[in-house]
């Protein structure tokens, strides 16, 4: 014989720490991705205007696939990107017609993440910390050089042990009778102390133009560019480009209700590698029920087709897929401070290369709320939320391995929310989801899909505490308990404390 047991215990145990140890790599990842989206996702209702949200997409993309290491990329660019937007949304300014803001930042980024491992009777816990503080400024002087012509100069810089980020976008908007055009043109240059690998510097142009062909017709074309050179470039986070064209047409009733026809052609490619390469087309039609209806009615259909290659075992992996989906809301204004809703979010997805790590699925997500407003300036919210994800067996696969992917789950949703948007915000979220796996292996002494409950809170506050002075809180904790396995839970706490000064 070969080996005897002895000799052949320590292979396994390197074979199982090789394995485990990627496990934990990918875990670690998809927490970090999971802390960036929920912070994105309420970025995205405190802007006064409707984001692109290119860039999300993206790394929805990407997630999906499981790479969430370029996933959290986008999203970076995404927060980057809208930062300066917030901050200036949010602004307590007396007079419209300001033209000139300043604010000085100050305060402390708080992540801890704990990975619990447990096998042949050893148990251990796996943490990861980081505290930062930091400082920071921000900077936006307009002029209204002419009755229609308005330039904008937005510069964000900040400094903390680990980066020193700076940000300059230049505006110029045009406003004609039922014309506008917009063209933003910004730098970024990040330097990153502790891993010069993602040190980069970025340029970013964004044209605009829309046209009320009549009281019932409007027109939009956007494109966004960006480009981002990194100074240490590799396979796995290479320098990229990216753009995206949309075109939507409108069409509004007499009650101000809007039909909308949407068309898509996003592109991002590496530079010098073949890795996070996809072109993407998508065709949408979009139904809102007019704003001051007691019913609220918002519908979408859309379809997706894209190509796109990746690494996949150190190789290059190259794919077509296609998708269809909706998104249905029906909310229901009972009285001034009750109301119900139902939204359904529903995806088909296929593709052209059938394989275990890409098989067709099926997932939807339902949510049931009550709406309740006690004040004006108060709304809270409780619901139910259901989803499910089926994938689809095909000719000569691993049946099991397709099938361990297969969950459902049930959950509640709670949030609250306080602010007049103007001065201050108090926003809270929770989701607790208890997702199941049906057809997971039980024979795998290490899975990836195992029966688990999940809780999610999240907290965005801003309140003055002074003339000048306001208090900044973006809190995050994530829970994700394994119940099949003892000691194979994962835990990510993010805080984030901001004083701000503006002048």
């Amino acid at each position: 014989m070969l080996f005897n047991r002895f000799e052949f215990f320590p292979v396994v145990l390197v074979l199982l720490f090789t394995s485990l140890s990627g496990i934990l790599g990918q875990e670690a990842d998809r927490h970090e991705y999971q802390l960036l989206w929920d912070e994105a996702n309420i970025l995205k209702k405190l802007l006064d205007h409707s984001p692109d949200t290119t860039l999300l997409d993206s790394a929805r993309t990407y997630a999906d696939l499981g790479d969430y290491t370029i996933a959290s990329v986008f999203v970076e660019q995404f927060l980057s990107e809208n930062t300066t937007s917030q901050n200036k949304s949010l602004a307590a300014v007396a007079d419209p017609q300001n033209t000139f803001n300043i604010s000085l930042h100050t305060g402390l980024d708080f992540n801890r993440q704990e990975f619990e491992v447990g096998y042949l009777q050893t148990d251990s816990v796996l943490t990861e910390q980081l505290r930062k503080p930091y400082v920071g400024m921000e900077l936006n002087k307009e002029w209204r050089l002419l009755r229609n012509w308005i330039l904008e100069v937005n510069l964000n810089s900040r400094f903390d042990k680990e980066n020193f980020t700076n940000t300059l976008d230049l505006v110029q908007a045009l406003d004609f009778n039922n014309q506008r055009a917009s063209f933003t043109f910004g730098i970024q240059y990040d330097k990153n102390y502790l891993y010069p690998e993602f040190t980069y510097k970025g340029i970013t142009a964004n044209q605009r133009y829309s046209w009320a062909a009549g009281s019932r017709t409007a027109f939009r074309l956007d494109n966004s560019f960006r480009l981002k050179k990194y100074e240490q470039p590799s396979q796995t986070i290479p320098s990229f480009y990216h753009d995206y064209l949309t075109t939507g047409l409108s069409y509004f009733t007499d009650n101000f209700s809007s039909w909308q026809v949407e068309t898509g052609l996003e592109v991002n490619e590496s530079i010098g590698y073949q890795n996070n390469d996809y072109t993407r087309y998508n065709l949408d039609m979009l139904y809102t029920a007019a704003p001051a209806s007691f019913w609220d009615r918002r519908f979408q259909l859309g379809g997706q087709v894209s190509r796109f290659k990746y690494i996949l075992n150190d190789s290059i992996y190259a794919n077509r897929s296609k998708s269809v989906y909706t998104r249905l809301l029906n909310k229901v204004t009972l009285n001034n401070w009750l109301a119900l809703s139902a939204e359904y979010q529903g995806k088909i997805k296929s593709y052209n290369k059938k394989s275990e790590q890409d098989p067709d699925y099926y997932w939807h997500q339902v949510d049931f709320a009550i709406h309740l407003r006690p004040a004006t300036t108060v709304n809270f919210q409780f619901g139910l939320r259901n989803e499910l994800k089926k994938h689809r067996i095909f000719t000569g696969a691993v049946e099991n391995y397709i099938k361990e992917q297969n969950f459902y789950g049930n959950g509640i949703i709670f949030g609250v929310e306080s602010g007049d948007f103007n001065s201050y915000l108090v926003d809270l979220n929770m989701a607790y989801t208890f997702r199941r796996y049906p057809d997971k292996r039980s024979d795998e002494a290490l899975g990836i899909y195992t029966n688990r409950d999940i809780l999610n809170i999240t907290l965005l506050g801003q309140i003055p505490i002074g003339s000048y002075l306001y208090l900044n809180v973006l809190a995050s904790y994530d829970n994700d308990r394994d119940l099949d396995r003892d000691e194979s839970n994962t835990r990510n706490s993010f805080f984030s404390f901001d004083i701000e000064y503006r002048f």
